[in-house]
């Protein structure tokens, strides 16, 4: 009926950031000052506004490449959560090193594949004649 130490921890830590996280939103809003009852609210001068106005192409919110690679980072960060749940420090030691492996073998893939479709890109566009 017990937690594992670990995992009480780390509960532990997330309900804390959880709690930052929520004082930080309500801290970082902006406050408006209280209205003076001797001032007419049509008098006062509009409030000016910064609006930014960015033209940048619309690209779509999934990365191809991420796509193909995701199941390698996932499978690794289960090992990686594996490794923190057990108890027996020789799976926990094999546990890491799968963990770590996959991790690093999906950072050379993606880059892998960013680099193929910077090249399909390349190699399908019109050349100017």
């Amino acid at each position: 009926s017990h937690l594992h130490p670990l995992l009480s921890s780390s509960l532990l830590w997330a309900a804390l950031g959880l709690l930052v996280g929520l004082g930080a939103s309500y801290w970082a809003r902006p406050r408006t000052a209280p209205a003076d009852p001797d001032t007419d609210p049509e008098e006062e001068p509009p409030e000016r506004r910064v609006e930014w106005l960015v033209r940048e192409p619309k690209r779509p919110w999934r990365d191809p490449a991420l796509m193909r690679v995701l199941p390698v980072p996932l499978v690794s960060f289960t090992a990686l959560l594996g490794a923190a749940l057990v108890e027996s420090s020789d799976l926990r030691f094999t546990l890491v090193a799968v963990g770590a492996l996959g991790l690093s073998v999906a950072l050379v893939l993606y880059k892998q594949e960013c680099r193929l479709q910077q090249l399909e890109r390349r190699l399908c566009r019109p050349r100017d004649s």
